[in-house]
């Protein structure tokens, strides 16, 4: 115990005196802490997950962005967070028996016929503190599991938090159970043209154009 009831009742009677002083360092108090919490919510946003993901073993790839809307025709509300989704783009043995995997072990008997490649894995992941929280369908049992998800900084990046090329992922059952896998930023899908992988950087501002010299 830090304080005493003697200690803790001179800080009550402090703070709730009618004194000018007593007002000023509840205003310096209450800025600082607002300061502090502006701060701490800046370092804690986390990198944006956007683009394509190899999983452990790079056995398959896992493309992530925006969540598309869940009605057709609707936007998402101005100022609403941005949810993210992950979706299974790429196997590296996409057949099995000569035929397209499918989604086999899925716990909607309807569903188990539809191919493997174009099901979401990754879904309603939402910034909380410095990762995303969402959820995770394993294909492997058919079940749905909490997990987080954070994009690790680039080297020498920290403080600026630029994207890196690695991250990390952390399934639990019942957020007791829990292991951590890492993923790896593919820049293309194999077999396709390029694609951007990472979130498009800023472009300086282009220079204004001279006025032209008359002839």
């Amino acid at each position: 115990m830090l304080f005493r009831p003697s200690s803790e009742s001179f800080f009550n009677a402090f703070f709730s005196s009618p004194l000018p002083l007593a007002g000023v360092w509840k205003r310096v108090l209450a800025g600082v802490s607002i300061s502090l919490a502006m701060q701490g919510i800046a370092l804690a946003a986390p990198i944006d997950p956007t683009g394509l993901w190899y999983t452990t073993g790079e056995d398959s790839i896992i493309k992530i962005a925006p969540c598309q809307p869940p009605v057709a025709g609707t936007t998402t509300a101005p100022g609403a967070a941005t949810t993210y989704c992950g979706t299974l783009v790429w196997l590296k043995e996409p057949l099995e028996d000569g035929k397209p995997k499918v989604d086999h072990e899925n716990p909607d008997k309807s569903k188990r016929t539809i191919p493997m490649i174009g099901i979401q894995l990754l879904t309603e992941l939402t910034a909380d503190k410095n990762h995303w929280r969402g959820k995770a369908y394993n294909p492997e049992d058919g079940k749905t599991y909490d997990i987080t998800f954070q994009v690790l900084p680039a080297k020498g990046h920290e403080k600026e938090k630029l994207p890196g090329d690695s991250a990390e992922i952390e399934g639990c059952i019942l957020r007791i159970l829990c292991k951590t896998d890492g993923f790896t930023r593919a820049h293309s899908i194999p077999g396709q043209p390029d694609a951007v992988a990472t979130p498009a950087a800023p472009k300086p501002a282009a220079a204004k154009a001279g006025k032209p010299t008359a002839h």
